[in-house]
């Protein structure tokens, strides 16, 4: 029985970031029921509500990922007393700007951990706090540049970025959670909090294990398309059907390579599982039928193919309704909204949508109540117009 226990709910975060890695990462604490305190500066605030010139992409983008939280708009230097009222009773603080950016506005973390000596504080940058690249910009795809992985996407000569922002999600806000999580565990027992450096290309480095595992053996990293499961070897690949759809072969282990031969009547390439020539016959094999019937043939045969289903059709999969990743509800502006939710699941437990995405600066009026002000001290330190149920 779901009982909605939630196992992040004495955490406290207050939540610096802006754009994809940061966001992403307090969400998924806030889905386990962490309490998130999504802090925008008062001038440019994060980018993801303006963005052009995909604005409606990226203002659906900002709802998936600041939901479950609440939102103050302040001015950092003007609000600082407040912002270190709330740092004395957080447990985790967040920031994602390049190093040394925190420390010019008063929030480095030596200095934060003067005020709460158990405080956790995550950095997430592109390259970490020292190093002689720790100051330079970058994005996603920069970091799986220069981290040797992008050179692993696609195939030979013919390299692509995929629409999955590895760096951002991967390296970053998964790794990120971690660390955070880790930190206050050892905080608990210690009463001492740490500070915790998530460098993007750091995590695109040390993910690569495959490819390491390659490199280890051969003495080389293997080329895009070129290593055991990038598609060098025809058991493991995408093939193309009859009518310009795909199926993915992926049948590793002899078990099911050898009920895959027997299932098309192939009984001699039982014998060939390691063989660089079987590709073209693979090849004409599935061309000579449509996807919808490959598409039927892998649900009566256990033998690692299954059909590659466009993520329209992965959202309506059986198995994905059955297993509720995707929660729908009625956003106040954007409508009806389908929200993959922390992938997660664990006893008493079942992650839902506390909050929507909040509009910015909408919990601002718990300042009084934190940090008893004027009207017009209110106005200089947010930037917003006191409302009426203020006092």
């Amino acid at each position: 029985m779901v009982t909605n226990e939630l196992p992040l709910a004495s955490l406290r975060i207050l939540d610096f970031t802006r754009l994809l890695p940061g966001p992403f990462c307090t969400a998924e604490l806030g889905d386990l029921g962490a309490d998130v305190v999504k802090i925008e500066d008062a001038g440019a605030g994060d980018y993801l509500r303006q963005t052009p010139p995909l604005n409606r992409k990226f203002s659906f983008l900002y709802t998936l990922v600041n939901r479950n939280k609440r939102s103050m708009c302040l001015d950092f230097e003007r609000a600082r007393p407040a912002i270190l009222e709330m740092v004395k009773t957080a447990d985790v603080f967040v920031e994602g700007f390049r190093p040394g950016v925190m420390e010019a506005k008063g929030y480095a973390y030596h200095e934060m951990k003067k005020i709460n000596p158990r405080l956790v504080y995550c950095s997430i940058t592109g390259y970490g706090q020292w190093g002689p690249m720790a100051a330079r910009a970058g994005h996603d795809l920069n970091y799986c540049a220069l981290s040797g992985l992008s050179s692993q996407i696609g195939r030979a000569g013919r390299l692509c970025v995929p629409n999955l922002p590895i760096a951002d999600v991967l390296a970053g806000a998964k790794q990120a959670a971690i660390g955070i999580l880790a930190a206050v565990i050892d905080a608990r027992h210690t009463g001492t909090g740490r500070h915790v450096d998530v460098s993007m290309f750091d995590g695109c480095i040390a993910n690569q294990i495959t490819a390491y595992a390659a490199m280890q053996a051969f003495g080389k990293a293997p080329e895009a398309g070129a290593d055991l499961l990038s598609g060098a070897m025809p058991f493991y690949d995408l093939y193309p059907t009859s009518d310009g759809r795909y199926v993915a072969l992926a049948a590793i282990e002899a078990k099911f390579w050898n009920a895959f031969c027997t299932a098309v009547a192939k009984p001699e390439w039982i014998a060939r599982h390691y063989d660089f020539e079987l590709r073209a016959e693979l090849e004409a094999l599935f061309a000579s039928q449509t996807f919808e019937h490959w598409k039927d043939w892998a649900q009566k045969h256990e033998c690692c193919l299954e059909p590659v289903l466009t993520l329209d059709e992965a959202v309506r999969h059986p198995h994905t309704l059955a297993r509720n990743i995707l929660v729908e509800t009625l956003h106040p502006s954007e409508g009806v909204v389908s929200i993959p939710l922390t992938p997660i699941r664990m006893s008493n437990f079942s992650p839902r949508v506390f909050r929507h995405a909040p509009e910015r600066g909408a919990d601002n009026n718990e300042l009084r109540n934190l940090y008893p002000c004027s009207d017009d001290e209110f106005e200089a330190m947010s930037g917003l117009k006191p409302t009426a149920t203020t006092h």
